[in-house]
């Protein structure tokens, strides 16, 4: 018996194309509508034209993991050599009398 492919369902369709999506730009929006799936608010949609419409239709926010930011330490030897002062004794002249 020859194997044949089926030709997948309509739910299956729109939810690959939801996975599908770039994680950079889209994650907030697949994690939602996954959510609100699992929690019975939003149906499963069932035309690919319809998920199509809701992800041209969400709002993308900037992450802030672009920018730049950080600490930068330096550090620089120092190129003065001298030694390091010492008190001096002061030597008073010895008075003979």
């Amino acid at each position: 018996m020859a194997s044949v492919n089926q030709k997948p369902e309509k739910v299956d369709i729109t939810m690959d194309f939801l996975y599908s999506l770039d994680n950079s730009h889209h994650t907030e929006f697949k994690a939602k509508i996954v959510n609100d799936i699992q929690k019975g608010i939003l149906t499963q949609p069932e035309d690919l034209n319809k998920i199509y419409i809701m992800a041209s239709c969400s709002i993308v926010v900037p992450s802030a993991k672009d920018t730049a930011g950080g600490a930068t330490f330096a550090m620089v030897e120092s190129t003065n050599k001298r030694k390091p002062e010492t008190k001096q004794k002061v030597k008073y002249p010895i008075w003979q009398e």
